[in-house]
């Protein structure tokens, strides 16, 4: 239970405290997500089932606590709400900003990957 509360205290605002700080209610949360571990599943979404995290209205996306064989994970997705209008490429960092906000602008420890994908909106001539 130690690396899984050590993990989700990163993505649960209410879990980023040491264990023994933690009060029942908070102790309950760790124990329902830690339960949903599975040794032997190559895959497991560590969320309650019946919440998903969402962004802010003009965002789109996700994030969502994995166990990935023996590896906690984190994946996120998030990007402007697709309304077909060009965006300034600040909404990058407003996106980068947000993310890091959910997860109480802790650092990953291993192996964390940022992968930005955008368009270029149609600003030359074609000949």
């Amino acid at each position: 239970m130690e690396y899984c509360h050590h993990f989700l205290r990163k993505i649960k605002p209410k879990l980023n405290k040491d264990y023994q700080k933690l009060n029942s209610q908070e102790q309950d949360l760790l124990k329902k997500l830690a339960l949903l571990e599975k040794a032997e599943a190559d895959y497991v979404e560590l969320h309650e089932p019946e919440k998903h995290e969402y962004f802010q209205p003009d965002l789109e996306g996700y994030y969502r606590a994995l166990q990935l064989s023996d590896t906690y994970a984190l994946q996120v997705d998030c990007s402007v709400s697709n309304d077909n209008k060009a965006k300034p490429i600040s909404r990058l960092q407003d996106i980068k900003k947000n993310i890091e906000s959910r997860i109480d602008n802790q650092q990953g420890k291993l192996g964390q990957t940022w992968y930005v994908w955008g368009q270029l909106s149609k600003i030359y001539n074609e000949e």
